[in-house]
């Protein structure tokens, strides 16, 4: 179960709230994919209902509501789950992709997930560098401009 919400402060100390996606964000992701390159993930497409083989977290401005990004897990094998983020631009290297990264792992763990996988394309350096600083084991392989990622979160 994903928590109500969790609160941190983006690098530059705007208050943020992660929290489930809700049926009533529809405009406010249609908003943040407008801004998107068209590269980015296609997680604002994918909204669903939650359940143990899923889950979709926004990250939004505490203040304004805006939602600033999008995080998405939805499993592909048993223990073994896909995960995509979309950040608003003007927010990247602010620590969302982190937060987002960290929430998504940690309801995936809970619901028998082991492994998140990944495919960032190489010049997606903020991605990758959340993946890399998120203090568990990693691998990855690079191949064609993309770098397939896998992150080892439950034993």
């Amino acid at each position: 179960m994903v928590p109500t919400a969790t609160e941190f402060r983006t690098v530059s100390g705007t208050a943020t709230v992660i929290r489930r996606l809700e049926p009533s964000d529809a405009d406010a992701v249609a908003e943040l994919a407008r801004h998107l390159s068209r590269r980015a993930p296609l997680v604002v497409a994918l909204p669903s209902p939650d359940g143990a083989g899923n889950a979709t977290l926004v990250a939004c401005d505490r203040e304004t509501g805006a939602i600033l990004g999008v995080g998405r897990y939805a499993l592909t094998e048993p223990e073994v789950a896909d995960v995509v983020f979309a950040v608003a631009h003007h927010f990247r290297g602010e620590g969302i992709h982190a937060a987002l990264l960290h929430e998504l792992a940690e309801h995936a763990r809970a619901n028998g997930v082991r492994q998140l996988t990944a495919h960032v394309p190489v010049e997606n350096d903020r991605t990758f560098d959340a993946f890399w600083h998120s203090g568990y084991p990693m691998t990855c392989r690079n191949d064609g401009g993309v770098t397939f990622v896998t992150l080892t979160i439950g034993a």
